[in-house]
């Protein structure tokens, strides 16, 4: 007599895994709660069913084995994911250092010996940065003033090399800070965040942080 099906016990050890694999999915057998003869699992297993966290066939238990997922990469958000400006960067810390100067550095080589570099290096730098010489230099004047006088008295005649207060008026002027610094000495944050002389984002931020790690 030949037998019409055959049971789980009737297959291999090894092509047991092969038989109920399905793709992505592995179904792991409990063999030992598999009953002792085919006919006593009235169930049928149905393949796609891997929704499901565990299938009861009978007295045959089928759990799918998930491969596990992949982690994505974290990416930064906010500030922390902005690229850094070298150039921005690189002229900050040519300002912020020049704002240790025991002299006012009005012209672009009195700028660069005060930090050691050339008057075309500054230029390119500047260039680099996307602001002109001009407005970088006058903004090192103002900052420095106000760095230097935090323990002394506002006197921007005496901690400028200007020749009148014509000159020091145009100088206020091209950074729209003449109402800020004419009477009462401001805060480096006050000042940053009101002056015209530097408009570009990167760059002042660049110095805030340099000025901040000083």
């Amino acid at each position: 007599m030949v037998r019409s099906s055959f049971g789980l016990r009737d297959v291999p050890e090894p092509f047991r895994s092969i038989l109920l694999e399905d793709h992505e999915e592995l179904w792991v057998l409990n063999v030992d709660s598999t009953p002792p003869h085919p006919c006593d699992c009235p169930g049928v297993l149905i393949w796609g069913a891997w929704q499901e966290s565990e299938i009861l066939v009978g007295r045959l238990t089928a759990r799918p084995r998930f491969a596990p997922k992949k982690r994505m990469p974290a990416f930064e958000t906010g500030a922390e994911s902005r690229s850094v400006s070298h150039s921005a960067q690189r002229l900050a810390d040519a300002i912020v250092l020049a704002t240790n100067s025991t002299r006012d550095p009005r012209t672009l080589t009195a700028w660069g010996q005060s930090i050691g570099v050339s008057r075309g290096a500054l230029r390119v730098w500047c260039t680099a940065a996307g602001v002109s010489a001009r407005s970088s230099l006058d903004f090192l004047r103002i900052l420095r003033a106000i760095i230097r006088s935090e323990h002394d008295s506002w006197d921007l005649l005496s901690l400028l090399d200007v020749v009148d207060q014509r000159s020091l008026m145009r100088l206020l002027d091209r950074g729209s800070v003449r109402q800020l610094c004419r009477d009462n000495r401001p805060t480096v944050e006050e000042f940053m965040s009101r002056q015209k002389f530097l408009k570009g984002r990167r760059l002042v931020e660049a110095i805030a942080a340099r000025l901040k790690h000083s």
